[in-house]
């Protein structure tokens, strides 16, 4: 299948996008280019559900910013269960929409720029490409290891070690993204998290 002329423009600017995709799968430039060209563009602020930009069950890779996602409690309390961050592709389902906000939700934090396809199309287009089974398994699978890496840091890790790894591994993050979050995240307490700040400074 050709791409449409008119969105050769589109693609040239979609570096990231087709960078990220390559580096999962091989697959040609045609089909590479056909496939940038389905996915759609959206612009998020600081503190947009994801739930209300997004009416589809899809893949969505984040450009630039980072988004998170949280969950209340019966008592209101907010936690973290996930940041998702630039460069990183997901499964997003709106089935999880059937949740109130109250439950679950995908925030922006700050601005961001995402990209998204249905996975009505991408099952509609693996007839004529089979790379695409092959880069949604490997969505499913980066995204299962990362998950698992967390889960395990999570039990054998103490408070500051996983304080130290965190800023070791996310420096840009730790400076930029709410503390209280931060702390959320790593499943230590904001008075903790702040004495913890205050010891390694």
């Amino acid at each position: 299948m050709a791409v449409p002329q008119t969105l050769s423009i589109f693609i040239n600017m979609e570096k990231n996008l087709k960078l990220a995709i390559t580096s999962m799968i091989d697959i040609n430039e045609q089909d590479c280019n056909l496939l940038i060209s389905l996915f759609e563009s959206d612009f998020c602020n600081n503190n947009d559900n994801l739930f209300d930009t997004i009416n589809n069950d899809c893949i969505v890779y984040i450009d630039s910013g980072l988004f998170r996602k949280i969950a209340l409690n019966k008592k209101g309390e907010e936690s973290i269960s996930y940041f998702f961050e630039a460069n990183q592709f997901f499964s997003f389902s709106t089935k999880d929409s059937e949740m109130s906000f109250s439950e679950v939700n995908i925030q922006s934090v700050g601005k961001s720029k995402i990209y998204s396809i249905s996975k009505k199309t991408l099952e509609k287009l693996s007839i004529e490409i089979k790379e695409i089974f092959e880069f949604l398994r490997k969505i499913s699978e980066n995204f299962a290891a990362l998950m698992e890496k967390r889960v395990c840091n999570f039990m054998k890790l103490t408070a500051d070690s996983k304080y130290l790894q965190f800023k070791v591994m996310y420096p840009e993050m730790f400076s930029t993204v709410n503390k209280s979050h931060l702390a959320s995240y790593l499943g230590i307490s904001p008075q903790h998290f702040s004495r913890l700040i205050k010891n390694h400074n």
